[in-house]
């Protein structure tokens, strides 16, 4: 019976610049830095038991991708917070 078992430590940190400008003016109503991180830890093996070949898997999601998507929520929610509400039109 073997076993390999393998893991590792992924990181990731990115940061967005927002402006919110005024088309109409060319005026910078808002602006902020936005920044997300992540990691995973991924854990990852194969061996047999008796006759059966076992696999365990590695990432579902890299590090970076996290970090993009929590780079976006954040820049997503100071545009809300940010942009005057005569900006909206229904």
């Amino acid at each position: 019976m073997g076993v390999n078992v393998g893991g590792g430590v992924g990181k990731a940190h990115l940061a967005l610049d927002i402006r919110i400008i005024d088309a109409k003016t060319s005026q910078i109503v808002a602006a902020a830095s936005v920044e997300g991180s992540a990691s995973n830890v991924g854990l990852s093996g194969q061996g047999d038991i008796g006759p059966l070949p076992v696999s365990l898997g590695g990432f579902a999601n890299t590090p970076v991708e996290k970090a993009i998507r929590v780079c976006i929520q954040k820049a997503t929610d100071y545009i809300v917070s940010k942009t005057p509400r005569e900006y909206y039109r229904r």
